[in-house]
């Protein structure tokens, strides 16, 4: 938690080997969002919600709720919907 660039290394090797961008886009967007990477986490974002537009914090959190509030934080800032 709050090692938001292995963090998004770490996306970045697992999208490799899978084609899931669910989770592993929610996570990312997150580590983007709190790094401050506004064109990363604008086309993240675009490209999660483009695979799944029905996705809100909420889902997110119950889906994964391991990841906890910094990781709904982060995706507050990057613009999903809460509900």
């Amino acid at each position: 938690m709050g090692d938001y660039e292995s963090t998004i290394e770490w996306s970045a090797k697992a999208g490799a080997e899978h084609t899931y961008i669910g989770r592993l886009g929610a996570v990312k967007l997150a580590a983007l969002a709190h790094l401050g990477r506004e064109n990363e986490m604008t086309r993240a974002r675009d490209d999660l919600l483009k695979a799944i537009p029905h996705l809100t914090i909420s889902i997110a959190l119950g889906i994964s709720p391991e990841f906890g509030e910094p990781y709904a934080e982060g995706r507050r800032k990057a613009g999903l919907p809460e509900e």
